[in-house]
């Protein structure tokens, strides 16, 4: 990604970033440049902004996705240019109306350049000129605005990157129109429905409701590699529920939209589910197969048959035992590490202040909470929740002071979740390592469990990979 100073405007940039300095101390509200969108809308303001954009914005708007327009969504004291780079980056597709005043702006053109930066799909609109004017930069309708600024020596490194930028564009298939033409509904109809089509085929994973921006990033990116995608979320609870085929119905309802087919077995499921993944092996899918704590779990999802995927799909299983995905033959493991200061700082404050930043005068406590959470999510998200919605420090202090010698239920009862699938000799062993042998030699500890008859080398082997 481009920087700020070398995409943008210099002398707006400059005096943005003195902006952003003098607010920088406005930290009660989400800013635009904190947000995700949907759809990004590129044009110049006095040309469309208050005709085809802002009809298009609505309209989308309208569908319950989130489009961007400058005009509705920055707010006083937000940072222009990281605000516009976040909605440019963070968008599923782009929309480009190119009007006889659009190089006039250098805004439009800097933004531009970071749509194609982006490698997201952009649609462009012809609104009163033609894709050649895009093309022969220097005999037609934008010749004027390029010859202005080397007349005037703006922009000067910025020009060459700006014209190929349009000619890129004007290669793309797009929309023509002019501002006389009587039917913009039908247009903007055509336009949206385009849109729609596209930010559904390649629509948000449903994931947790306030993960982290590495998170949101890691899969938003990722989703736009593979044309469907599903998260399957807690496989072990559905399974203890008998829920294994809703979520094999949830599977077949993500990866093949139009197919509502609803499954009264686990083995109805495999089947019919082993007959369409079969049918499109042209397809790639990312599917994410969460918390699963038997190989049957993986089966009956058929996550795992290669066979019945394309070898492109990327399949992502996680799970509280190692054993299972060697058992499921998934050679490529990644032993998860705590979370670094950031990103507990971001969890824990999006569930205690609905934001990714502690309010003004609880920086402090919020270092100690997260220092004392360790980089654990589930901490950082029940404590997060536990002080949410208190704005008195003391209040903060005192429940502090309170989980530091006993942990909340919600911790307790999803740690006992590991506890309760050990069997009595590995319980007995854990309890032994965390009351005894804490620092010891395993060696030590090994042969006072043998004494008493344990298969001590097993059980220490089934705790690490667990």
């Amino acid at each position: 990604m481009a920087s700020s100073s070398s995409s943008f405007p210099s002398e707006i940039v400059e005096y943005d970033s003195l902006n952003e300095n003098e607010h920088s101390s406005t930290r009660g509200r989400s800013s635009a440049s904190s947000r995700l969108f949907d759809v990004f809308i590129n044009h110049r303001g006095p040309d469309v902004k208050h005709s085809l954009a802002l009809q298009l914005y609505n309209s989308i708007k309208k569908t319950g996705f989130r489009p961007f327009l400058d005009s509705q969504e920055i707010e006083l004291g937000d940072s222009i240019p990281s605000t516009l780079k976040n909605a440019i980056f963070s968008a599923s597709i782009h929309i480009a109306i190119f009007s006889q005043g659009y190089a006039k702006s250098a805004w439009c053109l800097a933004e531009l350049v970071l749509i194609l930066q982006s490698g997201v799909k952009v649609i462009p609109v012809f609104y009163d000129v033609a894709p050649s004017d895009l093309r022969y930069i220097g005999k037609d309708v934008y010749a004027e605005a390029f010859a202005n600024y080397k007349e005037k020596g703006r922009y000067l490194s910025q020009l060459e990157a700006w014209k190929k930028a349009l000619h890129s564009v004007s290669l793309i298939s797009g929309y023509e129109c002019n501002k006389n033409d009587n039917d913009h509904d039908k247009l903007c109809e055509i336009i949206v429905s385009a849109v729609l089509k596209e930010v559904e085929r390649i629509i948000p994973l449903d994931v947790a409701k306030h993960s982290t921006t590495l998170a949101k990033e890691f899969f938003n990116r990722q989703r736009s590699e593979y044309d469907r995608s599903t998260f399957l979320f807690d496989v072990r609870e559905a399974a203890a529920k008998g829920e294994l085929p809703c979520l094999q119905t949830k599977l077949l309802k993500d990866l093949f939209i139009e197919d509502h087919h609803k499954f009264q077995s686990t083995d109805e499921g495999i089947s019919y589910l082993r007959y369409r993944l079969g049918k499109a092996l042209l397809l790639r899918f990312l599917i994410v197969v969460d918390d699963i704590d038997h190989i049957g779990q993986l089966d009956a999802l058929l996550v795992t048959d290669r066979h019945t995927l394309n070898p492109d799909s990327l399949v992502i299983v996680t799970t509280r035992d190692e054993r299972l995905l060697i058992q499921a033959s998934i050679t490529l493991r990644y032993r998860m590490k705590e979370m670094n200061d950031k990103h507990s700082r971001e969890l824990f404050c999006c569930h205690a202040f609905q934001q990714p930043y502690p309010n003004r005068g609880f920086e402090d406590l919020v270092e100690s909470f997260v220092k004392g959470c360790g980089g654990l999510p589930l901490s950082l998200q029940v404590l997060g929740r536990h002080v949410s919605g208190s704005s008195e420090q003391r209040y903060w202090q005192r429940e502090l002071d309170k989980v530091r010698k006993t942990l909340p239920g919600d911790i307790k009862q999803r740690l006992q979740i590991s506890y309760d699938s050990l069997d009595r000799e590995e319980k007995e062993i854990f309890m032994d390592i965390a009351c005894f042998f804490v620092g010891k030699l395993k060696s030590t500890a090994i042969r006072v469990w043998e004494c008493s008859g344990w298969k001590a080398d097993l059980a220490v082997q089934i705790l690490k990979d667990k």
